[in-house]
């Protein structure tokens, strides 16, 4: 008994120490370039050096007077080798708060991407490209952060940049796996849309809208959220309120239902080399 207890001890400290390493890492090492934390909406531009981008946030849901929804960390990690490919990873740590006082916490789920530029913009013409990902069945239906369920996406990206605007639309298919009923999925139209303002070299205000439409209306989903961004060297600092335009119970448990909620966020960029 002794003996367990002694590898729980140590290996508790070498996961602490771990994520010490890893915060630490996150914020001593500056670099130059600029970073960028993007809200739903995904922008088509890919960086034309190979680099990774860290991401940082706690995102709080108000679902209903009843429940509140918390994730945190928030993290993500973007990979790219060039102005064409970029790999990505998003997971989260969730906590459920109910009115009753009790906390439910547990994994979330984790989604990989891949995001690929066709088109770069033109004078007269806007960027283009695809990003496709899936969404792995980390979180447990059981206490209502998840639906233990695999689910598959896919977009088309367009941007485009007007003096200080810039514009972003994304159109795209969900293919959700439906977790009432065996053997039958779901398959949704997607859209999502951003308009950036840059104030000055520093800061932006930013508008972004996202919507998934079927015909199962448990399924349906439109929100909308506004923020700012803080630029500073290769850091990106972000702050956002979003709302969902119908608030009714949606979702398996609950878990697309959002009134309205608050994002907060800071990003990092890592530039590894330059392309020839």
């Amino acid at each position: 008994m002794s003996y367990l207890i002694s590898n729980i001890i140590c290996n508790a400290k070498a996961k602490a120490l771990g994520l010490f390493l890893g915060t630490l890492l996150l914020l001593l090492f500056p670099q130059k370039g600029r970073g960028e934390r993007p809200f739903e909406t995904e922008p088509v531009g890919i960086r034309r050096e190979e680099f990774i981008r860290l991401d940082l946030g706690a995102d709080y849901t108000h679902i209903n007077a009843r429940e509140d929804l918390l994730a945190f960390p928030s993290l993500g990690i973007n990979y790219s080798t060039g102005p064409v490919v970029e790999l990505q990873a998003y997971y989260d740590f969730l906590y459920r708060f109910t009115r009753r006082g009790t906390t439910i916490y547990g994994s979330g789920d984790l989604t990989l991407w891949t995001k690929v530029r066709f088109v770069s913009e033109q004078r007269n013409l806007p960027s283009l490209g695809l990003r496709f990902g899936v969404k792995l069945p980390n979180a447990n239906d059981n206490n209502g952060l998840g639906t233990d369920q695999t689910d598959f996406y896919a977009s088309v990206l367009s941007s485009k940049k007007w003096g200080r605007f810039e514009n972003r639309l994304n159109l795209g298919l969900a293919i959700l796996d439906d977790p009432f009923r065996l053997r039958r999925q779901h398959d949704l139209f997607t859209i999502a849309a951003a308009s950036i303002y840059s104030v000055s070299s520093n800061w932006q205000i930013l508008a972004d809208f996202f919507s998934q439409q079927g015909a199962d209306p448990k399924f349906r989903l439109t929100k909308i959220s506004t923020g700012v961004r803080f630029l500073k060297g290769d850091w990106a600092w972000d702050a956002a309120l979003k709302k969902g335009l119908r608030s009714e119970d949606k979702g398996y448990q609950s878990e697309l239902s959002l009134d309205w909620g608050i994002v907060l966020g800071v990003s990092r960029y890592f530039q590894l080399g330059r392309n020839n």
